[in-house]
């Protein structure tokens, strides 16, 4: 533990050498605000910027205001207001200031008109900044609120985010990683939704790469929220029940969540095919799974002073998963069938998981509006696995069984200060510690078999942006120690991780972006262990404790173009990735079997437009991408895909969504899979009877029976193997929720990380 002290020794004593060099005094603006028919006739709208960044936002409730800013610099002031002409000023600020506000009153009143534009999105280094129109903050549902802007893709039923590209953002709420989650949000507070496609290597070393941060209003008084919905297929086969609430008043707030989730005999006809030198294996069959889900989440917030805030957070999760099968067929030797007695094959697979998180938070700000955040947590977890194949041909009998019980215990640091905007930019320092200690036992080994594995994972980053005029810049480094020691085997290594973006603004409508990303990942628990996870008495599986961590290269560039209704993006990635972790068989005396290693380079160009389009009641996108792969010593392969959505609000309380997507095959260093129809299809009606009810009704996939097939062609084995997802396919479901609030655009927002189980 000697490393991980000096470590943080170094950590702490950075941190505190720059906190003395923080500027002493912040200037003050006092704005004076009047108009010809001296008051205007709504509250006024203040907004402050300073490069890229949101300084201030808030509705002026009096004639005069008095605002700290974080530093000298430059500012953009933005004062506007129901029928009153914008104020729009940039000021050089270097001292305390009183600045006089003329609000001028249009001349023009049109009757029975609503505007319900939203402003345009402004680019920074990293994404874009987006702003709700006033239509959507005027809903009740956040999701639905989402749903207008460009970049992202919204399912207001499922009540989840994901970017254009499909990938699953990191959460923010006001630049901190949220627990309680959008639900709660109510559209009128959402002050701007910044979508990053370029992330910083804080948030790099938490596996993501995208990120919307949700900035809210500061308001804080009482509030109540309380939803609570259920959805279910019918006829029953997956669905869920629970809800969750808050209360609070303007320094205390208690969070709540309790859901239970089922799937129930979801059934998949399987079509298996095996060669191995002489032998031949075909057999097909019906596989049935099926689970059990409770999850729970309590979560404490405390604002002592408006500088000051802490949370506590607790968390539990229990998962039971089941599959059984069972398959006939033949085998044969040589290629002559034996007919006498055909080949049967039964499979049973069960899975229970437990898990339990606390964690604790706190974060202070300084009179510049600089952040230091702390946090720590606690996860323990529990993993039972157990797996069976018994095979029966003419008079023989193969039985096989495995059994491995995990337990997880893992310790988190997160200390991560952040300076806000100055003229010279702004930046961030951080140093996350990670311990994680796996206990693994293979019960059906007789005598047991335990094989321990221990991960420590120190990193430190920086950050920095700035912006020149029409050229914005983000650069982000660190380095993360790696301390592993599987079975008797230890291993050090340290690797960087860096994420650049340079964007240059052609107008208010086009801009371009060159962006780098640098990681690299350890391996799982599971791939580092020596145990078999495989029941086939065919083909064994297990892991290897001499693998290295890879490094994972993307360099990018986009263009953009906004034309008000309509957005075009053109974008290219080229992906390389040394020292990458693959699949590969071996031959082990008479069995084969698969296993993981380091094996030479992994190349992917990507290239693809995607158009979106806006216009009163309608959001459409479509997108397509071009892929060229190479794995190291195998041919170059080809692949593309296509997607789409839409949602259509045919009137104010009921909406159509459906999307799509088809990819024809892909790859990995050993198999290919073929897909026969799109992976997603899906079409469903939302209806709100009322501000706090929900209807809907939907298909999650209406394009047939969804089927694929993998094929596995190395090292002398072949294995061929074809699915149809009866269950899951033309299988229509029904949800309904209700949902109260109350004062919730003065809750306390949450700032608690989101620690994972």
């Amino acid at each position: 533990m000697k490393i991980t002290e000096i470590v943080l020794g170094a950590f702490c004593f950075l941190i505190m050498s720059f906190m003395t060099l923080k500027a002493q005094s912040t200037p003050i603006l006092k704005l004076l605000i009047v108009s010809e028919d001296n008051e205007p006739r709504s509250r006024p709208e203040l907004l402050i910027e300073q490069n890229d960044s949101t300084i201030l936002f808030s509705y002026l409730d009096e004639r005069e205001k008095s605002v700290p800013l974080p530093a000298i610099g430059q500012y953009r002031i933005i004062v506007s207001a129901l029928g009153y002409f914008p104020f729009d000023q940039t000021l050089d600020i270097k001292s305390d200031t009183i600045l006089n506000i003329s609000m001028e009153p249009k001349v023009t009143q049109l009757d029975e008109v609503v505007i319900t534009a939203k402003s345009p999105s402004k680019v920074t280094a990293t994404g874009e900044v987006f702003k709700l129109s006033q239509k959507s903050k005027a809903l009740k549902d956040p999701f639905r609120a989402l749903s207008e802007i460009p970049a992202l893709s919204v399912d207001i039923i499922g009540q989840s985010i994901t970017t254009r590209d499909g990938q699953k953002p990191l959460i923010l709420i006001d630049g901190r990683l949220v627990n309680t989650g959008i639900s709660p949000i109510l559209p009128s507070d959402i002050e701007s939704v910044e979508v990053s496609e370029i992330v910083t290597a804080r948030y790099l070393e938490q596996g993501y790469t995208k990120v919307v941060n949700i900035r809210l209003r500061p308001d804080r008084p009482l509030y109540t929220y309380i939803d609570a919905r259920t959805r279910h297929d019918v006829p029953f086969r997956q669905g869920f029940a629970g809800g969750n609430f808050e209360f609070g008043r303007s320094k205390f707030a208690v969070y709540g969540s309790l859901f239970y989730e089922y799937l129930h005999n979801d059934r998949t006809s399987v079509k298996w095919e095996e060669r191995m030198d002489n032998l031949t294996k075909i057999r097909e069959g019906v596989q049935s799974a099926r689970f059990n889900e409770v999850n729970g989440d309590i979560n404490l917030k405390w604002l002592p002073s408006k500088d000051d805030y802490f949370a506590a957070r607790f968390v539990f999760k229990k998962k039971t998963n089941q599959s059984d099968s069972h398959q006939i067929g033949t085998l044969s030797l040589d290629n002559q069938p034996i007919q006498q007695s055909p080949l049967s094959v039964s499979q049973n697979d069960r899975q229970t998981d437990n898990g339990i998180l606390g964690a604790l938070f706190y974060q202070h700000t300084f009179k510049d509006q600089s952040t230091l955040d702390l946090y720590a947590h606690y996860n323990r977890g529990t993993a039972d696995f157990y797996k069976s194949t018994d095979e029966l041909w003419e008079k023989e009998r193969s039985t096989t069984h495995i059994g491995l019980n995990s337990i997880r215990n893992q310790y988190t640091f997160n200390a991560d200060y952040s300076s806000g905007s100055h003229s010279f930019g702004s930046f961030e320092l951080g140093n996350h510690l990670v311990h994680t200690d796996d206990q693994i036992l293979n019960v059906e080994s007789g005598p047991f078999v335990k094989e321990s594995i221990l991960q420590l994972s120190n990193y430190t980053f920086a950050t920095y942006q700035q912006r020149w005029h029409r050229f914005m810049l983000m650069t982000s480094v660190g380095i993360q120690g790696l301390f592993v020691k599987a079975s008797d085997r230890k291993s050090s290594y340290f690797r960087p991780r860096t994420s650049e973006s340079l964007v240059y603004v052609i107008d208010d409508k086009q801009a371009i972006r060159l962006s780098h990303v640098l990681t690299n990942s350890l391996p799982s628990s599971m791939q580092l262990g020596t145990f078999s996870t495989s029941s086939n008495p065919l083909l064994r599986e297990e892991g290897n404790i001499h693998l290295r961590p890879n490094k994972k290269n993307v360099l990018g560039l986009s263009y953009k173009l906004s034309l008000g209704k309509v957005r075009f993006s053109l974008s290219s990635d080229q992906t390389w990735i040394r020292d990458i972790i693959e699949p590969y068989i071996y031959m082990d005396g008479e069995q084969y079997v698969r296993s993981y290693r380091n094996n030479g380079t992994y190349r992917c160009f990507t290239f693809g437009p995607l158009i979106s389009f806006q216009h009163n009641n309608i959001t459409a996108m479509l997108g397509s991408n071009v892929m060229l792969e190479h794995f190291n010593e195998q041919p170059k392969q080809w692949s593309w895909q296509v997607d789409g959505s839409l949602i259509w609000w045919m009137k104010d309380n009921l909406g159509l969504t459906a999307s799509i997507k088809y990819m024809p095959k892909s790859y990995t260093s050993i198999s290919v899979t073929h897909f026969k129809n799109p992976s997603v299809a899906d079409i469903s009606l939302a209806w709100y009877p009322t501000d706090n009810i929900q209807i809907s009704i939907g298909i999650p996939y209406f394009w047939g029976v969804r089927e694929q097939y993998s094929i596995i062609n190395s090292a002398g084995y072949y294995q061929k193997v074809t699915q149809q997802f009866t269950s899951s396919s033309l299988r229509p479901f029904i949800l309904f929720s209700y949902t109260l609030r109350k004062h919730s655009k003065l809750q306390i927002r949450s700032l608690m990380p989101e620690g994972a189980l």
